[in-house]
């Protein structure tokens, strides 16, 4: 089970790598690119928002954590600024 959990940390670490790399735009706005109703892009980032490649992305490896944790690990509410996320929701299941 410790392997399992150490796993699960390198998946997560690997995302954070992967969207760091994704994201060069240093907009301080902040956005919320998914909520916790749905993975799926928040209805505000539509198809030709600048920031609507990131959403997807964050879909993306939303779909992938979920998958590699064998439902263990949800994280929803990804916000913040383009390159840097903030006070994501994290659910987790024993």
């Amino acid at each position: 089970e410790h392997k399992h959990f150490q796993q699960n940390l390198g998946i997560i670490y690997l995302s954070v790598c992967l969207l760091k790399k994704s994201t060069g735009d240093n907009n301080k706005l902040f956005f919320k690119f998914i909520n916790n109703a749905r993975a799926a892009p928040v209805c505000s980032i539509g198809p030709d928002s600048v920031h609507y490649p990131i959403a997807i992305f964050l879909c993306f490896m939303q779909h992938v954590q979920y998958e590699k944790s064998k439902g263990l690990v949800f994280l929803s509410d990804l916000q913040g600024l383009p390159t840097h996320l903030r006070d994501p929701q994290i659910t987790t299941s024993p």
